[in-house]
């Protein structure tokens, strides 16, 4: 049996709900059209999208534990997102082999 992990953020970082509802649900019928039914889709979650997949056997919808990320706007109405931790030096090493 094969298995499909599908990471799917959560409702309160997402500009649009329904617009990534209907992606999922794209990504979930394209993992279902295989031509192999030995398979099994795992959708990890804060909350469970609007799907059309709710009842398939195939699809199993995990929810997280864990509190969804807090973005916060700063004083000047801006974003703040998380940066990567190692872009510095990923950037460095980059450099450094040129």
């Amino acid at each position: 049996m094969m298995a499909f992990v599908v990471p799917v953020k959560s409702k309160t970082v997402t500009s649009d709900w329904t617009s990534f509802s209907r992606l999922v649900n794209r990504c979930i019928k394209s993992i279902c059209n295989q031509s192999n039914t030995n398979f099994k889709v795992i959708v990890s979650c804060h909350e469970i999208p609007k799907t059309k997949f709710n009842n398939d056997s195939r699809v199993e919808f995990l929810k997280a534990r864990f509190s969804p990320p807090i973005f916060k706007k700063n004083a000047d109405d801006i974003w703040i997102k998380r940066a990567d931790k190692g872009k510095n030096k990923k950037l460095l090493r980059i450099m450094r082999q040129e």
